[in-house]
């Protein structure tokens, strides 16, 4: 690793700290004002943080640290699901989704569509174990993508990296701000959907992986999260960042995605508008971290760091 990437290696584990306190600074403030608990997920990240402080020139851990930051900054929002209960939204989303794509599915959302046209209750199908491995695939994929890119190129994966936490981060921010129920969820709030939870049925039918099918049930993080969809976000962070490294792995990742999207839709875990809104995210996060601004940024970040003057333009 040359001297140049190694200092821009550290100014991006740098922002990722700075994201991830301001994330728990955040949600600490909402559980103090609305009454949330603090929660061993909580009290995890805090020992991560506390962790790489103390162990920040490792190499493999400041490459690696963000990938479980992300799961376990998902999992501090335990804390406020009685809040997020009492402010959850369903009506609203479902009647957006029949006011945009009604007209092509004969007035229903298109998770009811595609359920009645390829899901018999009560049945198993090829499409619906695809559909499940594909939707357990969320925290997978990405560390897979960026093991590509980090054998690849360091520099990309760094800011790959920061991406990935910055949209996550964002995202969660939206979810604890306007809680969603998913399609599979909406009839607890009031909208009763032609939706079944194909993915606890696809696990329940497989006993032979009794701790997913326990996993689903017991540890489902803050199931209010649908909008905006991550699990659409994070592919298309990956198709980005892969294509400048390699563009035949980036377009197998857009093919990847599209498998992605359908499946989040199809096993009524997000709405369509969630999977867009992902998109958007995500999509936003990619122009900011691409910019050649962003550069001068990590630049900056390395120069205080070393204790070099800053140069506000070269």
């Amino acid at each position: 690793m040359s001297a140049q990437t190694n200092r821009e290696a550290h100014a991006l584990a740098n922002l990722v700290a700075l994201s991830v306190v301001a994330w728990l600074t955040y949600v600490g403030v909402l559980m103090l004002l609305r009454g949330g608990t603090v929660t061993p997920d909580l009290l995890l990240v805090v020992a991560a943080l506390v962790a790489v402080a103390v162990l920040a020139d490792r190499p493999v851990l400041r490459e690696l640290w963000p990938f479980p930051l992300i799961v376990l900054t998902w999992e501090a929002m335990r804390g406020l699901s009685a809040d997020l209960v009492t402010r959850a939204h369903a009506s609203d989303i479902v009647g957006l989704e029949r006011a945009l794509f009604g007209g092509l599915s004969g007035g229903r959302t298109p998770s009811e569509a595609l359920q009645s046209a390829f899901h018999v209750a009560g049945t198993i199908n090829p499409l619906d174990v695809v559909a499940t491995i594909v939707y357990l695939g969320h925290f997978v994929a990405p560390v897979v993508i960026g093991f590509v890119i980090w054998r690849l190129n360091r520099a990309v994966y760094y800011r790959y990296a920061i991406a990935m936490v910055l949209v996550a981060l964002a995202g969660y921010a939206t979810q604890l701000i306007f809680p969603v129920a998913p399609p599979r969820l909406a009839f607890e709030f009031g909208s009763p959907l032609a939706v079944h939870d194909i993915v606890a049925q696809v696990l329940d039918a497989f006993r032979f992986v009794p701790f997913a099918a326990w996993g689903y049930g017991n540890l489902p993080g803050n199931e209010l999260a649908a909008f905006p969809s991550l699990h659409a976000a994070f592919p298309l962070v990956g198709a980005f960042f892969l294509a400048r490294v390699s563009r035949r792995a980036a377009w197998l990742t857009v093919a990847w995605s599209a498998l992605v999207w359908f499946a989040i839709v199809y096993l009524g875990q997000h709405y369509l508008v969630d999977a867009v809104a992902g998109l958007g995210y995500a999509a936003v996060v990619c122009a900011i971290t691409g910019h050649a601004s962003f550069d001068a940024v990590t630049r900056q970040l390395a120069a205080i760091r070393l204790g070099a003057p800053i140069r506000l333009a070269e």
